[in-house]
C-alpha cells in the first residue's frame, strides 16, 4: 500500500526524482564543511603557535608555559614533549581534513585530540571551565587555543 502510495506520488509529480537527485547531490557539502571547519579549528592556533597571526601572535613559549598550566599533574620537564605530542597531530589531522584522505582515521583522531585535551582541561581547572570554555567559542568540541588555559575571570 505504501510503496503503491510512493509511487503514484512520483508519477504525478515531475520534479520529485529531480528534487532528489539534487539531495543526493548535496549530501556530502555538510561533511565538506565539518571537515573544513574542523582543520581551521586547529590550524589557527597552531599558526598562531608559530608566529603566523600577524596581529595575535603568541608564540612557542606562551604556549609552553599553557601547557604547563594546563599540564598540571605531568614533571615540568616533559611539557615541551606533551606540547609537541599535541601540535604535530593537530597538523596531521588537519591536512588530512582539507585533502579528504582517510578522513575516518582524522575525524577520530581529531576527536580523541579534543576529548584529551577536554580531559586534561577538566583534570587542571576542574568541570566548570571546559564547560564555559566551548560555549564561549560556540562550537561542540575544544580546541586548544593558548589563551584558553587561562582562568575566566566572570
Amino acid at each position: 500500500m505504501y510503496q503503491a502510495n510512493y509511487i503514484l506520488c512520483q508519477n504525478q509529480d515531475p520534479s520529485f526524482s529531480e528534487r532528489t537527485e539534487k539531495l543526493k547531490k548535496y549530501k556530502d557539502l555538510p561533511i565538506l564543511l565539518l571537515q573544513l571547519a574542523t582543520a581551521a579549528n586547529f590550524l589557527s592556533p597552531v599558526s598562531s603557535r608559530f608566529g603566523q597571526w600577524e596581529r595575535h601572535p603568541s608564540g612557542w613559549e606562551s604556549f609552553i608555559a599553557c601547557e604547563a598550566q594546563l599540564n598540571s599533574f605531568a614533571p615540568e620537564r616533559i611539557v615541551p614533549i606533551l606540547a609537541i605530542a599535541s601540535t604535530v597531530p593537530e597538523i596531521i589531522f588537519s591536512i588530512m581534513s582539507i585533502l579528504g584522505f582517510k578522513t575516518r582515521i582524522a575525524a577520530s583522531g581529531a576527536a580523541s585530540l579534543t576529548f584529551v585535551f577536554a580531559m586534561t582541561m577538566t583534570y587542571s581547572f576542574g568541570v566548570k571551565l571546559p564547560l564555559n570554555y566551548g560555549v564561549r567559542r560556540l562550537h561542540i568540541g575544544v580546541s586548544s587555543s593558548d589563551d584558553a588555559f587561562l582562568p575566566l575571570e566572570s
